[in-house]
């Protein structure tokens, strides 16, 4: 994640804004502009891949450890506000930062898009997604380095916006009041049901009226380094028609 001084974060960002801002360009701003990075992987060797290669300046987000820890679920719960302040301000973020928030994943997005989310939740809406992660970064030939990036502690506040959360009582009503479009970001074996269970008591199938737009579908993203794609398809949510008719 990057942290620039911004009044408001555009959702994705791409490489050329970043790479101007890297503390090993000779455009970056200052040290207290140029801010912070993150690198969001749950995988076992998550932090090894992060020591050994990450954008010059990242710290790195570990979902694993800002979550609910008390949840007998094995699913990313969402931490509690003072826990999610608390993370924050120890990677150097305040409420001033603008956060860009990267994946190390080869598919070049996969869990960078949740911290996105979740620091919006989190009433902090300076935040943006880095269009093709940290494989797009390499691709075209930015620095990497395994330095540790020192950051200095900041205070960051939480306000709840509730308004981006849904509870399972919401989902349930739903399905018979329509009031708003649940869409399904699995892949179409795990909606259709032929998939084996992901998990011990999760079954495959859908809710009743839930779209599907699969995370890798080739309407979100180009097929290089799991960049997005924008369109009118997107815009207009033709693209969640068609996927749900196939």
């Amino acid at each position: 994640m990057i942290a620039q001084e911004r009044s408001h974060g555009e959702p994705g960002i791409g490489l050329r804004w970043l790479a101007r801002r890297s503390p090993e360009s000779q455009e970056s701003p200052s040290p207290k502009g140029a801010g912070h990075n993150l690198v969001l992987t749950r995988g076992k060797d998550a932090r090894k891949e992060f020591a050994e290669r990450h954008i010059p300046g990242a710290s790195f987000f570990d979902l694993e450890h800002c979550k609910d820890q008390q949840s007998p679920y094995e699913m990313m719960l969402l931490p509690s506000a003072a826990q999610f302040a608390k993370y924050a301000g120890e990677l150097g973020i305040s409420n001033d930062s603008h956060v860009v928030v990267y994946d190390s994943d080869s598919s070049g997005m996969l869990y960078a898009p949740r911290l996105w989310w979740m620091f919006r939740l989190f009433g902090h809406d300076n935040v943006s997604v880095l269009d093709g992660g940290l494989t797009n970064w390499m691709k075209q030939g930015h620095p990497v380095t395994s330095e540790d990036t020192n950051v200095t502690p900041e205070t960051f506040q939480v306000t709840m916006n509730r308004t981006l959360l849904k509870s399972f009582e919401d989902i349930e009503e739903n399905i018979t009041s329509k009031r708003f479009q649940v869409v399904d970001a699995r892949s179409k074996g795990r909606y259709q049901g032929p998939e084996p269970k992901p998990g011990e008591g999760i079954e495959p199938g859908h809710f009743p009226g839930f779209r599907i737009l699969p995370l890798k579908s080739s309407f979100l993203r180009l097929p290089d380094a799991g960049r997005l794609r924008e369109n009118q398809c997107m815009r207009s949510g033709s693209c969640l028609r068609s996927e749900a008719s196939t």
